[in-house]
């Protein structure tokens, strides 16, 4: 898997093969403890970096892992409580980080700092939220529901309204 920064990363065929996954995981969810073993991903491990608050999104992500049979380090509150308030670099930081895991959940506020992280990062890194800029996974999770309550995509006009800040 490459890093996953901006849902502009996947081409469309490639957002429909992971809606259409999404759509098999969530058949078998309840299921079992591990879905099949397309889906299973034993003695692997991701790290969620949270360098802004979100306990919504940190769970569904954490959840999500153990469920697939993954585990998880955590740190959700990595803007205070890591080597981020210390001025370790932050090629040090997700150098050291990718050395515990296979990918790296990343919150934080700075709208780079998934472009910074991948340069450094020696496993995929995914974007779980960069401040006022993207939050991929979110968009994703907006069309699965979409694709839910409508069947296809296609010719479709979405309003969003509200306070998207």
């Amino acid at each position: 898997m490459k890093h996953f920064l901006s849902i502009s990363d996947f081409a469309k065929e490639q957002i429909e093969e992971i809606l259409n996954d999404a759509i098999l995981i969530e058949k078998y969810w309840n299921r079992s403890k591990s879905i099949c073993n397309e889906f299973a991903y034993e003695n692997k491990c991701i790290a969620t970096f949270f360098a802004e608050p979100s306990t919504r999104t940190r769970f569904s992500f954490e959840r999500a892992a153990h469920w697939m049979g993954l585990h998880v380090l955590s740190n959700s509150d990595a803007a205070n409580s890591s080597s981020l308030t210390k001025e370790e670099t932050i090629k040090d930081t997700l150098t050291t980080i990718g050395q515990y895991c296979n990918a790296i959940v990343m919150r934080h506020r700075d709208e780079n700092f998934p472009e910074i992280a991948k340069n450094f990062s020696p496993v995929p890194v995914i974007n779980a939220g960069s401040g006022s800029a993207e939050h991929p996974t979110q968009a994703l999770l907006d069309l699965h529901t979409i694709k839910q309550k409508f069947s296809d995509l296609k010719d479709l006009k979405i309003l969003i309204s509200g306070d998207l800040l």
